[in-house]
């Protein structure tokens, strides 16, 4: 029950001892005066990995690990967020209808939490809205909800799908898009001065180019607007604050502004 030396630092624990190897488990094992993480000759296997939380949300990113037996500050013991540099957004969330995946579901806002008929093309989010409005109040819808706007249509492709699925929803029904050009001068009228919603170039039209009602031809001196005729799927100017053209309703598209 004796030896020689007294370099034991805890008599009671027989796998405690200046020949132990250190572990993670809130011990000096090898009594050399530091515990766990403190100690460099830590055995590597006990410990655990832990993940970047950059948010503190307590959701870790798998983009950055580090081991170590306790949890440090800013890490987490998962890999569930799907965005890190945002609190908001993590599987403990609430989805909410704002172009985002907020509870890492892999599914950007749902039918549940939408006012409109809900789209998804590549990353961004459109909402279709069986609603007969002016383009001013579909503006306004739109940017009432959380990172949408009126729909910005920047090529062929997504010209194709838009098209595609308004006439899934209403083939004979207009549909207003987010470009306008209320600013134009009478010298840019008819077919000048446009611009979209968000302010972005117009960089891809596709207006009705059939004689003889080519578009955009800012009938009667006052439109100023542009809606999608799904019948064929050009584009045509009209007055701003109509919301029926001789029974044709029309109603809107909004995009998502965050991918």
């Amino acid at each position: 029950g004796y030896v020689a030396d007294a370099a034991d630092c805890d008599d009671s624990e027989s796998a405690v001892n200046p020949a132990a190897t250190e572990v993670c488990n809130g011990l000096d094992d090898d009594c050399d005066g530091d515990v766990d993480d403190e100690d460099t000759s830590l055995d590597p296997t006990t410990t655990t990995t832990w993940y970047i939380d950059g948010d503190g949300d307590t959701y870790g990113d798998a983009s950055a690990s580090i081991t170590a037996c306790a949890l440090p500050s800013g890490y987490a013991d998962n890999t569930d967020d799907c965005d890190d540099g945002d609190s908001t957004v993590n599987p403990g969330a609430t989805e909410v209808c704002n172009g985002l995946d907020d509870d890492c579901d892999s599914t950007v806002d749902s039918a549940a939490v939408c006012p409109c008929n809900l789209e998804h093309n590549g990353s961004h989010t459109y909402l279709f809205c069986e609603d007969v409005v002016t383009w001013h109040e579909a503006e306004a819808a739109c940017e009432a909800e959380t990172n949408y706007q009126l729909a910005v249509i920047t090529d062929a492709t997504e010209q194709a799908w838009v098209w595609a699925t308004a006439s899934s929803y209403n083939p004979w029904y207009w549909w207003w898009i987010g470009l306008h050009n209320q600013s134009a001068s009478a010298s840019e009228e008819p077919n000048l001065g446009f611009e979209w919603v968000d302010g972005s170039t117009v960089s891809y039209t596709e207006w009705y180019p059939f004689s003889p009602w080519e578009q955009p031809d800012d009938y009667h001196g006052d439109e100023d607007c542009v809606h999608i005729d799904p019948s064929h799927g050009y584009w045509n100017d009209l007055n701003c604050n109509i919301d029926n053209w001789y029974g044709s309703q029309v109603y809107y598209i909004c995009e998502s502004t965050v991918p």
